[in-house]
């Protein structure tokens, strides 16, 4: 596993185009044919921390960003399983989200958006599982982790969507016990908190 979790600032890459982004870090990530070299987890926490979930329509006083969802997600698994693996997965399931931002649902049901976008999204996702050498998710894991997902959805429509957004679906789960469990933190402190996450989980299979 790579531990280089100091940002660390890289060369300038030149291209022939603008699909590229820019890091808070100072990275250069080429979207069209992106590097291992070009990606760092320290760009991806911060990233995710402040990029909130559902186009902002939410009524959390801290906003609902994709590490607090994350971080829920694989702890949910980590504690449910104990498989360090799978809660590394899912942990970074939307880090691909970093560098291209969240595109919300109904974006993406927009038939001439959805092939592109997709075929993005698993470049992307790709270049940064190769970066950080984890190996790509089995069909059981992505199951599993798109279970836990639901449940994490359950939580966020019932406790941090308004009156008026009654058509959000969270299905029959029920969230009450998960009570404790699923708390929305500032931006710092949600970055801190995926960070330690991915430090415990790769230190975990490194001694595997």
């Amino acid at each position: 596993m790579q531990h280089d979790y100091a940002p660390e600032q890289q060369q300038t890459i030149a291209t022939d185009h603008d699909a590229w982004v820019k890091t808070v870090y100072g990275n250069q990530l080429n979207l069209i044919a992106p590097e291992s070299h070009q990606i760092q987890i320290a760009d991806i926490a911060h990233h995710l921390a402040y990029i909130n979930r559902y186009n902002g329509a939410t009524m959390a006083d801290r906003g609902l960003s994709l590490a607090v969802h994350a971080f829920f997600v694989s702890n949910y698994l980590y504690h449910k399983t104990k498989d360090a693996q799978l809660a590394l997965h899912a942990l970074l399931h939307s880090a691909y989200k970093a560098y291209i931002g969240d595109l919300i649902a109904p974006v993406k049901a927009i038939p001439e958006l959805a092939e592109p976008y997709e075929a993005l999204c698993n470049r992307v996702q790709n270049a940064i599982l190769n970066a950080l050498d984890i190996p790509a998710m089995t069909a059981e894991q992505e199951e599993q982790i798109r279970e836990a997902r639901k449940i994490a959805k359950a939580i966020e429509v019932e406790r941090y969507m308004t009156a008026e957004s009654g058509f959000w679906f969270k299905g029959d789960i029920n969230t009450k016990e998960f009570k404790d469990d699923y708390v929305v933190s500032h931006c710092s402190k949600a970055k801190s908190d995926y960070m330690s996450a991915y430090i415990f989980l790769s230190d975990k299979l490194k001694k595997h």
